[in-house]
């Protein structure tokens, strides 16, 4: 049975059609900045990769950086105009098959329960450090959801005073965010102390290249990162936390960082926990999303 699977990303989004386990064709395209955009790519990238096959998909699968509610609407805070959408309903009759839709972090560790590093696990955290951080938990053989499928949105977490990022809250304070001190956007503004116009790819960069300056600049941000894995460790005992994401490439640059907290911040009832990178790397989500397609949940089988 064929499937298509998209990952919806902030950016791109990432499509593919595949058999079993086996991907026939993919393609990559920008996100678009409207729903009309949006409809417009996503029923284009399917014709095409179809096309491209010779073979009609039977069922989608939709990984999406944010929710889907009870009432089958969406929560995209990063892409406002999928939000309250039934997008499930809406790629159903684009695409004429069946469509089921997840947290993209989710899917991903789906993915890796399905091909990678988590199979055969029972207990696993998957945390995902792009632009923002989400992460998904699979607790007892079984990816968590959640009662408003946002299980595992690590990012909202609070963290200490002193972060480079506030955000709002709804009582009109401020609150500092997990994902305000340490996603990529963090990074970001962190390297602007490093030299003017730079990026977290181009700070990273610099670090394998010896640059003294940007790796005192990198290991302040990586501290928060791995303070926050350690308390994600310690919270959820884990049998394994696996790294996914746009920063996951960095990984060796993070490790040091990881294995200090782990041994400085972590309960000492998980501080041999190994932290890893997915092994599905940034395509997790699509492997997911293919996973979901075949199945129609977020079960294992």
């Amino acid at each position: 049975m064929a499937v298509l699977g998209l990952d919806v990303g902030g950016t791109k989004i990432r499509a593919a059609v595949a058999e079993g386990a086996e991907i026939l064709a993919c393609e990559t395209v920008p996100t678009p900045d409207s729903f009309p955009g949006f409809r417009r790519a996503v029923t284009a990238l399917a014709e095409r990769l179809q096309m491209r096959q010779g073979t009609a998909v039977q069922r989608v699968g939709v990984g999406i950086p944010g929710a889907r509610l009870a009432d089958e609407t969406c929560w995209v805070p990063n892409l406002p105009y999928l939000t309250g959408h039934r997008l499930a309903a809406d790629l159903s009759a684009w695409l004429g098959a069946p469509a089921a839709v997840e947290n993209d972090a989710q899917l991903a560790l789906l993915g890796e329960c399905w091909l990678g590093a988590a199979r055969g696990l029972q207990d696993v955290v998957l945390i995902s450090i792009g632009t923002g951080i989400g992460g998904a938990i699979l607790y007892g053989g079984r990816v968590c959801r959640g009662a408003h499928g946002g299980a595992g949105a690590f990012g909202w977490l609070q963290a200490g005073p002193g972060a480079p990022a506030e955000e709002p809250d709804t009582e009109g304070g401020h609150c500092v965010t997990f994902e305000g001190r340490a996603a990529g956007r963090a990074l970001d503004q962190r390297s602007l102390t490093w030299r003017t116009g730079a990026n977290g790819h181009e700070l990273a960069a610099a670090v394998r290249a010896g640059d003294a300056k940007a790796a005192a600049v990198w290991r302040t941000w990586a501290k928060e990162l791995a303070d926050g894995i350690a308390a994600l460790a310690s919270a959820l005992d884990p049998q394994v936390i696996l790294v996914t994401g746009g920063l996951s490439g960095a990984f060796d640059l993070l490790s040091p960082a990881i294995e200090a907290a782990m041994q400085r911040r972590a309960s000492p009832l998980v501080r041999q926990t190994p932290v890893a990178v997915a092994a599905l790397g940034e395509n997790a989500p699509l492997y997911g999303a293919l996973r979901l397609a075949q199945t129609g949940g977020l079960e294992r089988e």
